[in-house]
């Protein structure tokens, strides 16, 4: 399935037909399987990649972050 951009539809008011059409074909597509699934990019990643993300924010790492809600006994 391939998305583009229409020029056109940034100028002009949508209609509320067109609004309806629209959530129709998709809810049409939902129901038939015939779904986008998300890319692979939109994953959380490997423990490491998400620990280095959070180091690269200013965040503690993920090793660090599970250790401080665990009790100390």
């Amino acid at each position: 399935m391939e998305i583009s951009r229409c020029e056109i539809m940034s100028v002009q008011k949508i209609q509320p037909e067109e609004i309806i059409a629209v959530i129709s074909a998709v809810l049409l597509s939902v129901e038939s399987g015939d779904v986008i699934a998300p890319s692979k990019g939109r994953e959380p990643g490997s423990n490491w990649s998400i620990s280095h993300r959070m180091m690269a924010t200013g965040n503690s790492s993920l090793l660090n972050s599970k250790a401080k809600r665990s009790s100390k006994r």
